[in-house]
């Protein structure tokens, strides 16, 4: 990722006339983008992109850097015309894809904390899928199965490992987190539904000490029976704010789990990155 990252800095920072001639050049040859990405490394959803932009255009960044009479040039050049080191950059490309989907989830709008628990957890499943897939069809890694059969290039147990480590390092990050109940889930998205009475206030307030129990089992009750909050919650998403309950805080708590977990991930996908790229240096 890094020497990808001073690619994409060298074409658009070296030179205001060296950024010129490579836009020219990709509206020559009616390139599918006619610029890269000025990757920003705070920003975790660009690191994706530009991945996708530079395996995109790397005919193109061939052809430019090719034309130029410099060390750094040639450099990147060796680098982009050495087809086991692009099969890594299209595997990391197709692996960011899949952590920018889920990256997405957790940050979309109209998102509850059930939501985003799912997320993580269909997230965790996919991850066993792609370790089957990675030494099969490739279907879920479509940009290193296009390089891998254009190029004749064999299987790499670097790359499942990669991806074993990842489901690896998140399923020891969940065995620390609690354990939600699917009534606490189903609680937090629509609670209309949910029994009163029922186990999920019990394990609500083991998570959040300070919940009331017993208010919270009346004013569930109370919610079940009422149609305006029903209809409040079909049109607009309104939730009854349940005063000393504890829901906030309830959701909050099962908030900070998840982006816990996925700044973590984000660390340790980061740290992958490094040992490929010194694996293949």
């Amino acid at each position: 990722m890094d020497t990808v990252t001073r690619l994409v800095n060298f074409v658009r920072e070296s030179s205001s006339l060296q950024h010129c001639l490579f836009r020219a050049l990709l509206e020559e040859m009616s390139a599918e983008h006619k610029d890269n990405l000025l990757h920003n490394d705070v920003r975790w959803l660009s690191k994706g992109r530009v991945l996708e932009r530079v395996c995109d255009l790397r005919d193109e960044l061939v052809s430019f850097l090719s034309s130029l009479q410099s060390q750094k040039a040639s450099d990147f050049l060796s680098f982009l015309t050495d087809n086991m080191v692009i099969s890594d950059v299209t595997f990391l490309c197709d692996i960011m894809s899949h952590l920018n989907h889920l990256n997405l989830r957790l940050h979309g709008k109209n998102h509850t904390v059930a939501d985003m628990y799912e997320a993580i957890e269909a997230f965790r499943s996919k991850l066993h899928l792609l370790e089957r897939d990675i030494h099969g069809r490739k279907l879920h890694f479509p940009r290193l199965h296009e390089h891998c059969e254009k190029n004749k290039i064999q299987e790499d147990p670097a790359k499942k490992d990669f991806v074993s480590r990842l489901a690896e390092n998140l399923k020891e990050r969940f065995e620390s987190s609690p354990k939600l109940s699917a009534d606490i889930l189903l609680f937090v998205r629509p609670p209309f539904s949910v029994s009163a009475d029922g186990q999920w206030t019990a394990e609500s307030k083991k998570l959040v000490p300070s919940i009331d129990e017993a208010a919270l089992q009346m004013e569930i009750l109370e919610m079940g029976t009422s149609d305006l909050l029903k209809a409040q919650h079909k049109d607009a998403l309104i939730y009854h704010p349940m005063g000393e309950s504890g829901r906030n805080r309830l959701a909050m708590l099962i908030n900070n789990v998840e982006f816990d977990d996925e700044n973590i991930l984000r660390g340790r996908v980061e740290k992958d990155e490094e040992n490929m790229e010194r694996l293949h240096s």
